[in-house]
Formats: structure tokens, C-alpha cells, sequence
């Protein structure tokens, strides 16, 4: 309908210039401004039939991915860096952006949560950014706005952890014609990245490391025992940058590996990162396991007060899980093999007890707890029994002990009989025994420190 419409005002026009030929005939000035104003005029129409044109081929392909699978993409984060310590500009999830699955949004990608304005913004940049570009330029209907350009970068930043120099900041500029506008959008990078010589071979080490890991977790079997190897391997071989994190709020940053904290290729490459290292690092070996895994961030709320944080959701065969990797690194060098698993598929309840993330995007409010670790390695225990806890230790040699008591109270009591009345003996042997605590679990390592 809206065609016809264009097609009958640019007959108008056409039918205006030949009557405007007779009229001005023998006044040629009078005549050129008139010609002008029709051509500008037939240029915006034209504009508007191509937009329109667009719209429809837009409204048929996505009914299509609605009805469909979306491939995995990859991820980084915005406006404000995510670190353990840094404070996160978000707001508490709201109704809007938690529950079912959004269309689209199933193989890991925040791409289809994106208006069709954002998507070009999203689309241009990106093809730069395969090639180690930054800035892009982009032609658009109308001017876009703010929030925009901001959806349109964290989508991004949240998809694609390979793009491992963007930072959360960007510039852009805006000039605006009288139907057209062209965005000038430059993201800010790392400093390695602004002034290297070897992109590709950053690139290619990255890539390598993920391509490894992911290689060794495929003989692993089921998609569970493939996340819990990469969980377990970052956990053992990642370190957390403390010295990264306490210059997140600094203007100098000194630390040797700042430029890599907060990156998949420093969680991946160099074992030393902060909070967004872990969770961009397990991203982006998951989405090459075909496994559809989201990034977020916001808020963490701890004993010693909030600070920005960044952790993971993920898809197991058609279950959302929450994911904190970086809260299950007991940060220990005495024990190289040890993992916790408070927070590994875990419940939407159950994380937000003390993380808060943020609503540009959808977060699923997840309720299975199928591949918790604990229920599914039969570790989720509702009364206290010694022989069980035995036998729980033998179906797991060369791991260590990890049990959850699911109350306060028998919590309470299973420590004291372990620990205090001396049961883990009977467990793991005699001895002076090292174990941890987390939140109504125990974990007791294999004794066996690092040499």
C-alpha cells in the first residue's frame, strides 16, 4: 500500500516538472529553483521507497529466525569496564528482561534482541572487526540515538570475546543530511592493540588457546562433562589478577597485565585475569563447543560490599544454567587442583542471592537444576551419613571430596562430626586435614599440595 503511495507521488512530480516546463518557459531562473526543489524532493521519495523496501525484507527474515536456530556468535562488554572491585553503572533485572527465551536467542547471541537500527550499527562494525579494524562508518534512516549506538556496542561487546582489544568505552559523531545520517563510531582499545605490529599474531595465539581447550573438552562426552572441563581447567590453570583489579578505579595503571585483565586472550593466554577474563575466556571455548553461552554483568554483593562483577549463562540440552567460574577459582596456590562448584549451573534464585545483572539484555530466570554439580554427582545431601560420604569419594578418585548439606543445620552438624569429632578420617585418612567452606558446602582436596 505504502509503495503504491510512493510510486503515485513520484508520477506527481514527474507530471509538476512538465507543467512547470510551459509556465517558466521564458523565465529560466525562476524555472532552475523550481527544478531544484523537484529534484531534492524526487531523491527523498526515492530514499523512503528504498527504506520501505528494506522494512519489508527485514519484517520476512525475521519471522524466519524466530522460527529457527541462530548461530553462536562470540562477545565483549560496554559503557563501563566490569572488575571485581569496580563499581557497575546497572540497574536490578527487571521483569522485561528475565523469563522465557527470546526469539533468536539460542545460540548464544544478543544480535536478535536488537532493533533493526542497532543491527546496522552492530553489523558494520563488526565486519571491521574481523579484521582487526575498530572504527566504522555507517549510513542510516533518520538520526539514531543514544541508547542505540550504547545497545548496539554492548551487544558486541557481550557476544564476541574474540574481539579481546575492544574496551568498554567508545567516541562517536553524528552528521545528519535531510533523510540520511552517517554514524562515525570508534570504539576505545587496548593500547597493545593501537600500536602493534602483530595483530594477526595476537589473534592466532588467542584463537589457538580457545581451539585447544575446546579440542580436549570434545573427548569429554556429554555436554555437562564438557563445561565441567573447561570449567575445572580454568579453575586450576587461571589466576586472578589482584594486582589488575585494585587499579580498576585508577587512572595510572601499572600492573603488568592490565591491558589483558579483563580479556578472554588473558584468561586464555596468559592464566591471569579478572572477573570479565574468566567469564569472556569460557564463553568463547564454549560457543567453539557449539554450546550456546551468554556474558552478563552487573553487580556482586559480598560480605565486604557491591562491586561490578561478570559471569556467564549457558544452554544445556534446552536448560538455562547461571555460571560463575570466577567465583569457583578458590584463588589457592597450595592445592593446583582444586575447583569449588557453588556456582556452577546453578539457578537464577540461587545466583541472585549476591549478583545483580544488569538490563540492557535478557537474563533466563533459570530453575533446573539438572546439571548443578552437586545434584548430579549425587553430592546433595539431606541427611548426614558417613557411609555415603565414603562412598561418594570413592565414585570420584583423585578429586577431592565437594558436599552440599541443604540446611543451615545439617550443614552445621555434618562439619562438626567431619571436622571436629574427626569422621574424615575414615574419608580420606589420618592426619591434619585442609578443607573449604562455601555457602552449606564442603570441599576437602586431595592432599597433595603443589610442589
Amino acid at each position: 500500500m505504502l509503495g503504491s503511495i510512493l510510486y503515485f507521488l513520484f508520477y506527481v512530480l514527474c507530471l509538476l516538472i512538465t507543467l512547470a516546463s510551459w509556465e517558466f518557459l521564458f523565465e529560466p531562473e525562476r524555472f532552475n529553483n523550481l527544478m531544484h526543489f523537484l529534484e531534492e524532493q524526487q531523491r527523498i521519495i526515492e530514499e523512503q521507497k528504498h527504506r520501505l523496501d528494506e522494512l519489508i525484507i527485514e519484517t520476512e527474515s525475521e519471522t524466519e529466525e524466530e522460527t529457527g536456530e541462530t548461530e553462536a556468535a562470540g562477545t565483549e562488554a560496554a559503557e563501563t569496564e566490569t572488575g571485581e572491585t569496580e563499581a557497575a553503572e546497572t540497574e536490578p533485572v527487571t521483569e522485561e528482561t528475565t523469563g522465557d527465551v527470546p526469539p533468536g536467542t539460542k545460540g548464544g547471541s544478543r544480535y536478535n534482541e536488537l532493533s533493526y537500527e542497532e543491527r546496522r550499527i552492530y553489523d558494520s562494525l563488526t565486519d571491521k572487526l574481523k579484521n582487526g579494524a575498530v572504527s566504522a562508518e555507517v549510513r542510516l534512516v533518520g538520526a539514531p540515538d543514544k541508547t542505540e549506538i550504547k545497545r548496539a556496542y554492548r551487544a558486541i561487546y557481550f557476544d564476541h570475546p574474540e574481539y579481546f582489544w575492544l574496551r568498554s568505552g567508545y567516541q562517536y559523531s553524528i552528521t545528519s543530511g535531510a533523510a540520511m545520517s552517517d554514524l562515525t563510531f570508534d570504539p576505545s582499545t587496548y593500547s597493545y592493540w593501537e600500536y602493534t605490529t602483530d595483530q594477526a599474531g595476537y589473534m592466532e595465539r588467542l584463537n589457538s588457546a580457545a581451539e585447544s581447550l575446546a579440542n580436549e573438552a570434545r573427548l569429554q562426552g556429554s555436554t555437562y562433562d564438557q563445561v565441567k572441563y573447561v570449567h575445572d581447567y580454568l579453575c586450576r590453570n587461571v589466576k586472578y589478577d589482584h594486582e589488575a583489579a585494585a587499579e580498576n578505579n585508577s587512572t595510572v595503571h601499572l600492573s603488568k597485565n592490565w591491558d589483558y585483565a579483563h580479556t578472554a586472550y588473558g584468561c586464555l593466554v596468559n592464566h591471569l585475569c579478572v572477573c570479565d577474563g574468566y567469564a569472556k575466556g569460557f564463553q568463547l571455548v564454549l560457543q567453539k563447543l557449539g554450546i550456546p553461552c551468554f556474558y552478563t554483568d552487573g553487580e556482586s554483593i559480598t560480605s565486604k560490599g557491591s562491586g561490578g562483577h561478570a559471569w556467564n549463562f549457558l544452554n544445556i540440552d534446552g536448560d538455562y544454567y547461571q555460571m560463575d567460574v570466577t567465583w569457583d577459582d578458590p584463588d589457592d596456590s597450595f592445592f593446583a587442583d582444586f575447583c569449588k562448584y557453588d556456582y556452577f549451573c546453578t539457578t537464577y534464585d540461587k545466583i541472585s542471592e549476591d549478583h545483580i545483572a544488569d538490563n540492557d539484555f535478557w537474563v533466563p530466570k533459570s530453575t533446573s537444576v539438572a546439571c548443578d554439580y552437586f545434584v548430579h554427582e549425587g553430592s546433595s545431601l539431606d541427611s548426614y551419613d558417613i557411609g555415603n560420604i565414603i562412598q561418594i569419594a570413592n565414585n570420584h578418585p583423585g578429586e577431592g571430596l565437594a558436599l552440599r548439606f541443604n540446611t543451615p543445620e545439617l550443614f552445621s552438624q555434618a562439619l562438626y562430626s567431619l571436622m571436629e569429632a574427626g569422621d574424615i578420617a575414615q574419608v580420606v585418612g589420618p592426619g591434619v586435614i585442609t578443607y573449604y567452606t562455601g555457602d552449606n558446602t564442603v570441599y576437602v582436596p586431595e592432599q597433595v599440595p603443589r610442589q
